[in-house]
C-alpha cells in the first residue's frame, strides 16, 4: 500500500511538472495550422498563422543624463531595466543618442547579462556635435525567441547639452552698454561660462531691452535671428535658446509717453503680462512665458495721418486730370504701432464743391500689409486744390471717429499740337477752305478746345465754331504773302500755339485793257516840233511750274524783265491740277486716320509705341500722353535711371550718389578755401583788365557765374529755394515711404547724409564736420542734457553702421529713421532761420492760388526756353510761397526747388 501511494504521488508530481512545462511552452509560442477552402484565400490554398503570447515587455527608464544637464568629455548613458521573467533572459540593452528634431538615433553600444537591473555604456561626447539641449538619450531592451521578439524603446523626456567648446551667443546686434557683456564672461582656462548665464540682458539704446530672469544656457545661441527690438516692438521667438522653453522675462520700452498703456502679445491683449513701471518715457513689464511679439498701445486714442502721391511722403509727384492718384492713411496707436485689426477700417471722401459738387460718398480704403498703410486710388476730371477727409475706426480697440484731412493738387495740362500745319497757296479773289484744327491739336486732359488765330492783314481768317475748319478770304484784288499762327486754348486758359503758317495768294491776270502810253515832250529850234510816243513792252520771264499742291494748283513766279510796271501781257502764275495725296503732305486725306498716318500710311503714334512722336516731349510721355516725362531732379526713378535721379541719362552715377564717404575732417580745408579763392579772384580780375574790351563781356559773365557758384555773390539775385527745414522733412518722409521697396543700404546713406546736413545747419558750421566733430559741437548746444544725449546716441549709431563695415538690416534702418524723425520733430532751431509770418484768410487763398499758377507758368516758360519769363514767374512764385503754411510749402517745395536749380544752371551758363 505504501508503495502504491508513493507511486501515485510521484505520478501526480510528474503530471504537475509536465503541465507547468507545457504552460510555459504555450506562453512562449503557439503555432496553429489553418486550412480552409481555396476560394476564401488568395495566393495559396493554405497558410500558417503564428501567435506569440508573451509576458509584458521590459520596463526601462533613463537614469543618466538628466534633463538639461551639460555634458562634456567622456561620459555614460545609464538606464534601469526590469522584466517579469528576470533580466537574465534579456537578449540585449542597446543605447542610442537622438539629435533634436530627428527620429533616427545613433547607436552607442549594448549592455547585456546583468544580474541586477542597472545597465550603462560609456562613450566620448567629442564624437558628437555641440548642441544646447540638442541630444535625447534612448534605450532599447528586448529578448528574442524562435517565434517572436519583445522590445521596449524608451527615450529621456528632456534633451540634454553636449558642450566641449565654449561659444558665445550670436548677439552682434546687442553689443552696447545696456546688454550683457559676454566677452567679459570668457574664461580661457575653464569650460561652460555661457551655460549658466545669470539674468542675460539684450537691448538697444533708446528702443528697448529684454532680461531673461534667472540662469539660462546661451552657449552658441542665435539671439540675432530670434530677438528683434525696435521702437515699440519686441519680438522673441522660441529658437532663441533650445534650453529656454518659456522663460520668465522682463521687457522694457524706451521713449514712449503713453497715458494708458495696453500690452499686446501677438496682436491680442496680453493676459500674462504685468505692468511694473510707466514713467519718464519708460515702460517696464514682466511676462511668465516670453516668446511672442510685444507692443504697447495707448488705450486712450488712435491717430491717423493722411497723404497722397503729391506729398513728400508719397514721392512729390505731379498729378494731372485723368491720372490715377494713390491716397494713403497711416492708422496707428498713439505709440506709433500700425493698426491692422480685422475689424479696423478707413474711408475717404473728396470735396469737389469748387466745381459745383458737394462731398462725394465715402470710398473704402484697403490695408496694404507691405506698406502698413490703408490705400485707395482714383482719378479726377477737374483740376485745383481738392480737399479730402479720412475717417477710421478700430472697434476691437474701442477706437472710432479717428479723422484727418489733407488736399491734393490736381493740375491741368496745356493742349498739344500733334502735327505741323501746312502752308497754304491759292488764287486771288477766291476763298480757300483750309484744314480741320481738330486733326492737329489735342488736349491730354480730354478738355474741349477753343481755337483762335493771329491777326492777318488783307486776309480774313475764320474758324468755324463747331467744325473748327478754317476759311481764308483775301481782300478783293489782293495777292501776296502773309503768315498766321493758330492757338488752341482749354477751358482753364492753358494754351499752345501752332507753327507759323505761310499764306500765299497768287496774282491772276486781269481782263484785257488799254495799253499804258507814256508821252514825252521834246522842244527845239528849227521852227517845228511834234509828239513822240514811247511804248514800254513787257518781257516776262517765269520759273518752272511747282509740283501740284494740295490745294489743286500748280504755281510759278513771273518777272517783267523790262520792269514796265504793267501786267498787260503777264502770263498766269497758277493753273489747276489734279493733286495726288502723299503720307508726308501734312494734310489728313486719302483715308488717313490722322495727319499722314493710318489708312495707307504708317500707323499713327500712340503713347505705348516706344517712339517719341505725336507731340510727345519724351518717349511715350508728355504731350498728349497721361504719363509725365521724368527728370533728373524729380525724386523718382524714371526715364531709364539706374536709381533715383542717378545713372542712365543723369550726369551723376548711382555709385557716386550712394557711395559711403570716408570720414575726413574738413575744417582746415574750409578755412584755407576762402584765402585761395581771394587769391584766385585777384589773378582773374588782373587778367580781365589785360584782356581788353573785346573779351570783357565774356569773362565778366564767367566771373559772375564762378562767384555765384561758390556762394560769394547771389546768382543774379535769384531767391534760393534751398530751405533746410523743408528739405529735411521732405527727405525723411520720402525715405519712410520707400522703406518697403528700396535697398536698405542705399536708404541708410541717404538718411545719414540728410541728418548730417541738418545738424550742420543747426550748428551753423561752414564745413562738413566729422561725426566726432558733430558730437563735440552738439555738447555745446543750449539744449537739455536729455536732448543732447539722444542726438549723440543717434550720431554714434549712424557712425557705427557707416564706418563699421556692417550690413544694415531693414529693422535697424527703420529704428534709425524713427530716431531721426523724433529728433527733427523736437524742433531744433536752424541757425539763421527767422520766425516767418504765415498768411491767413483771403490773403492765404490768394497766395496759394498765385504761387500755384506762377509755378505752372514758370515751368512752361522754362520748357519753351523762355528763361527770362521763367525767372520772372519763379520770383512771383517765391514771393507768395514764403508766406504759406508748412503743409502747402511741403506740397510745392520739391517742384519749386527743382525749378530753382534749373534756372540757376541756365544763369551760370550765361
Amino acid at each position: 500500500m505504501k508503495k502504491e501511494k508513493e507511486v501515485g504521488n510521484n505520478l501526480i508530481a510528474a503530471l504537475v511538472l509536465l503541465f507547468v512545462a507545457s504552460y510555459i511552452l504555450f506562453l512562449v509560442t503557439t503555432t496553429v495550422l489553418v486550412k480552409g477552402p481555396a476560394d476564401h484565400l488568395t495566393g495559396k490554398a493554405s497558410s500558417v498563422i503564428s501567435f506569440c503570447l508573451a509576458p509584458p515587455a521590459p520596463n526601462a527608464s533613463i537614469t543618466f543624463p538628466l534633463a538639461q544637464l551639460n555634458i562634456s568629455g567622456n561620459s555614460t548613458l545609464n538606464a534601469s531595466v526590469n522584466t517579469t521573467l528576470g533580466n537574465a533572459n534579456l537578449s540585449s540593452v542597446d543605447f542610442f543618442l537622438v539629435y533634436r528634431d530627428t527620429s533616427v538615433g545613433t547607436f552607442i553600444s549594448a549592455d547585456v547579462n546583468h544580474s541586477d537591473s542597472y545597465y550603462g555604456v560609456a562613450y566620448n561626447t567629442t564624437a558628437f556635435q555641440d548642441a544646447n539641449c540638442g541630444w535625447l538619450p534612448r534605450v532599447a531592451a528586448y529578448f528574442d525567441s524562435t517565434y517572436c521578439s519583445v522590445r521596449t524603446n524608451i527615450s529621456g523626456n528632456v534633451y540634454f547639452t553636449i558642450n566641449n567648446i565654449d561659444q558665445p551667443p550670436n548677439a552682434s546686434n546687442f553689443v552696447n552698454n545696456i546688454s550683457t557683456n559676454f566677452t567679459a564672461l570668457n574664461n580661457p582656462n575653464g569650460l561652460g561660462e555661457y551655460l549658466n548665464v545669470s539674468n542675460a540682458t539684450f537691448g538697444i539704446n533708446n528702443q528697448g531691452k529684454v532680461i531673461f530672469v534667472g540662469r539660462h544656457n546661451f552657449d552658441n545661441a542665435n539671439v540675432d535671428a530670434n530677438l528683434n527690438i525696435s521702437v515699440n516692438s519686441i519680438n522673441i521667438t522660441n529658437g532663441i535658446s533650445n534650453c529656454i522653453s518659456n522663460p520668465y522675462a522682463e521687457l522694457t520700452f524706451y521713449g514712449l509717453i503713453i497715458g494708458k498703456p495696453v500690452i499686446y502679445k501677438d496682436g491680442a491683449i496680453c493676459g500674462v503680462c504685468q505692468l511694473v513701471i510707466n514713467a519718464n518715457s519708460t515702460i517696464i513689464f514682466t511676462v511668465n512665458s516670453s516668446p511672442g511679439n510685444y507692443e504697447i498701445s495707448d488705450n486712450s486714442s488712435g491717430i491717423v495721418s493722411t497723404f497722397d502721391q503729391t506729398d513728400p511722403a508719397g514721392g512729390n509727384q505731379i498729378k494731372y486730370k485723368r491720372q490715377e492718384v494713390t491716397f494713403y492713411a497711416n492708422l496707428t496707436t498713439a505709440a506709433g504701432s500700425a493698426i491692422d485689426d480685422n475689424d479696423a477700417r478707413c474711408s475717404i471722401i473728396f470735396n469737389l464743391s469748387q466745381n459745383g459738387y458737394n462731398f462725394t460718398g465715402p470710398l473704402n480704403m484697403t490695408y496694404n500689409s507691405s506698406l502698413a498703410l490703408y490705400t485707395t486710388n482714383r482719378t479726377f476730371n477737374e483740376s485745383g486744390n481738392i480737399s479730402y477727409n479720412v475717417s477710421c475706426d478700430a472697434p476691437s480697440r474701442l477706437m472710432s471717429g479717428i479723422t484727418d484731412n489733407d488736399s491734393v493738387w490736381i493740375r491741368n495740362r496745356q493742349p498739344t499740337q500733334l502735327f505741323t500745319l501746312p502752308d497754304e497757296t491759292w488764287n486771288e479773289d477766291t476763298i480757300l477752305i483750309g484744314q480741320d484744327l481738330d486733326d492737329y491739336f489735342t488736349d491730354p486732359d480730354g478738355d474741349t478746345l477753343a481755337f483762335t488765330s493771329s491777326e492777318v492783314s488783307n486776309i480774313l481768317v475764320q474758324i468755324h465754331y463747331r467744325t473748327h475748319i478754317i476759311n481764308y478770304t483775301p481782300d478783293l484784288n489782293f495777292f501776296g504773302i502773309r503768315t498766321v499762327v493758330f492757338t488752341a486754348t482749354d477751358p482753364e486758359d492753358e494754351f499752345v500755339s501752332s507753327n507759323v503758317v505761310t499764306l500765299t495768294v497768287i496774282d491772276t491776270p486781269e481782263a484785257p485793257g488799254t495799253q499804258v502810253v507814256t508821252s514825252v515832250s521834246s522842244g527845239g529850234g528849227g521852227g517845228g516840233g511834234g509828239l513822240h510816243e514811247v511804248i514800254c513792252v513787257e518781257n516776262w520771264d517765269c520759273t518752272e511750274w511747282s509740283q501740284c499742291l494740295h490745294t489743286g494748283l500748280k504755281a510759278r513766279t513771273c518777272t517783267d524783265l523790262t520792269d514796265c510796271g504793267t501786267t498787260l501781257t503777264k502770263p498766269a502764275e497758277s493753273e489747276n491740277c489734279t493733286y495726288t495725296p502723299t503720307c508726308t503732305d501734312l494734310v489728313k486725306n486719302q483715308g488717313e486716320t490722322g495727319v499722314d498716318c493710318g489708312g495707307p500710311c504708317p500707323a499713327c503714334g500712340t503713347c505705348f509705341d516706344s517712339i517719341q512722336n505725336q507731340g510727345e516731349t519724351g518717349v511715350d510721355c508728355g504731350g498728349p500722353c497721361l504719363k509725365v516725362c521724368g527728370t533728373c531732379f524729380d525724386g523718382i526713378q524714371s526715364q531709364g535711371e539706374e536709381g533715383i535721379d542717378c545713372g542712365g541719362p543723369c550726369t551723376i552715377s548711382c555709385t557716386e550718389k550712394y557711395a559711403p564717404k570716408t570720414e575726413q575732417p574738413l575744417a582746415i580745408l574750409a578755412k584755407t578755401r576762402q584765402g585761395l579763392i581771394i587769391s584766385y579772384l585777384a589773378i582773374i580780375i588782373a587778367l580781365l583788365g589785360v584782356a581788353g574790351f573785346v573779351v570783357k563781356k565774356y569773362y565778366m559773365a564767367q566771373l559772375m557765374a564762378l562767384l555765384a557758384g561758390i556762394g560769394i555773390v547771389p546768382s543774379g539775385g535769384l531767391p534760393s529755394l534751398e530751405i533746410p527745414r523743408l528739405t529735411t522733412e521732405m527727405e525723411l518722409r520720402r525715405i519712410r515711404s520707400e522703406l518697403a521697396r528700396r535697398d536698405s543700404t542705399a536708404l541708410f546713406h541717404e538718411l545719414a547724409g540728410t541728418m548730417r546736413l541738418y545738424f550742420q545747419h543747426v550748428l551753423n558750421t561752414d564745413y562738413q564736420p566729422t561725426y566726432e566733430q558733430l558730437e563735440n559741437e552738439i555738447r555745446k548746444l543750449n539744449q537739455p542734457e536729455t536732448m543732447k544725449s539722444r542726438i549723440i546716441d543717434f550720431i554714434r549709431d549712424v557712425a557705427d553702421v557707416e564706418y563699421g563695415g556692417k550690413t544694415i538690416e531693414r529693422p535697424r534702418l527703420k529704428s534709425l529713421l524713427s530716431q531721426a524723425e523724433r529728433l527733427f520733430d523736437a524742433g531744433l532751431r536752424i541757425s539763421g532761420e527767422a520766425d516767418r509770418a504765415v498768411f491767413s484768410g483771403q490773403k492765404y487763398k490768394e497766395a496759394l492760388s498765385t504761387a500755384s499758377r506762377a509755378l505752372n507758368k514758370a515751368n512752361f516758360a522754362y520748357k519753351s526756353k523762355d528763361y527770362r519769363q521763367a525767372r520772372r514767374q519763379y520770383i512771383e512764385f517765391y514771393n507768395n510761397f514764403i508766406g504759406l503754411p508748412d503743409s502747402d510749402q511741403l506740397r510745392l517745395y520739391q517742384e519749386g526747388r527743382n525749378l530753382y536749380h534749373r534756372i540757376l544752371q541756365v544763369s551760370k551758363r550765361g
